[in-house]
């Protein structure tokens, strides 16, 4: 089963703006009112996938451009991280890998033994 959580907006002065907002009231150095444009809007997803044996994608087939995946704290086995054709990458539990990625499919987890969670975060 996959979770998702999806926040639309972008980072201005330290506020988030959601999806079409289109400006913030803002102070400057001077404590003067501004209004600030954003610059575009980021898309952030995270998630939860359960880890088998056999190697699968780490969630549906969604543009990224920066993934970070990590072995679940209260995994009892090692996740291993790759492509499709090998996860060389092992991680014990609490353990992350960062990668650049275009797309959340590029990634396949799987275990050596049983099932473990492999959480997600990503931004694109």
């Amino acid at each position: 089963m996959q979770r998702y959580l999806w926040i639309v907006g972008a980072l201005v002065g330290g506020l988030l703006l959601g999806q079409g907002a289109s400006r913030v009231n803002a102070q400057n150095a001077n404590s003067q009112r501004v209004w600030t444009k954003p610059a575009g809007s980021v898309l952030l997803y995270a998630g939860t996938q359960t880890a088998t044996v056999t190697a699968a994608a780490l969630a549906a087939s969604t543009a990224v451009s920066e993934l970070s995946v990590q072995c679940d704290p209260d995994n009892a086995v090692d996740c291993f991280v790759g492509t499709s054709a090998a996860q060389p990458i092992q991680l014990q539990p609490g353990q992350s890998f960062n990668v650049p990625v275009n797309n959340l499919a590029q990634l396949y987890v799987k275990t050596a033994s049983s099932t473990a969670l492999v959480n997600y975060f990503a931004r694109h």
